[in-house]
């Protein structure tokens, strides 16, 4: 096996454990949707997480024809996985295990785990700035024409951690969820 097999690997076994958590949190919620205050915002919050976990697999599957992964350090593999354990943390915060017998209001769920969500997400955002900086650094290709996304993706995330105001997440999740999924939804498979 190579060391891309490996990390593809990796990737896709803490993906899959996220996506199956999150797959058995909706199911707990469908199951006992009538005792469910629903909430669109914390459904979104999820949405964003799910596509995130799913986007990330890609992205690993997409650079395994890239020659340079064969020639990871373990510094790379360790931001690489601190990057894999933060997406696992938000997907795992996005939606709740279970549904007490007395109900549960999502709103509330969403209130008391927004801001560990957002700061893994900001966290993870962060990681790969850092790292697709580093190596642009390294391949002598530096600027920060490459990283617009990232750098206002991460500029709207931030205020998601810092302000707790529900009229602000009502206005910054949808959006960055929308241009999350409008920037990377066309994207091939394999790069040109």
């Amino acid at each position: 096996m190579t060391a891309k097999e490996y990390l593809l690997g990796l990737t896709a076994i803490i993906s899959g454990l996220a996506i199956a958590d999150m797959v058995v949190s909706l199911h707990h919620l469908l199951m006992a949707s009538r005792r469910v205050r629903w909430d669109w915002l914390a459904l979104t919050a999820a949405t964003y997480a799910f596509y995130v976990l799913v986007f990330s697999w890609w992205v690993g599957w997409r650079s395994f024809d890239d020659p340079d992964i064969n020639n990871l350090t373990l510094g790379t593999f360790f931001l690489v996985l601190a990057q894999l354990v933060l997406m696992y943390l938000a997907a795992r915060a996005a939606l709740p295990d279970s549904v007490p017998d007395e109900g549960l209001d999502l709103k509330e769920h969403y209130a008391r785990v927004s801001r560990y969500v957002w700061s893994a997400v900001s966290l993870l955002q962060g990681l790969v700035l850092s790292l697709s900086a580093f190596e642009a650094v390294i391949d002598g290709t530096p600027g920060l024409a490459n990283f617009w996304p990232l750098l206002v993706s991460l500029a709207l995330v931030l205020p998601l951690v810092i302000v707790r105001r529900r009229v602000l997440h009502m206005i910054l999740v949808p959006l960055i969820t929308v241009i999350l999924i409008a920037t990377t939804l066309n994207l091939p498979l394999t790069p040109a």
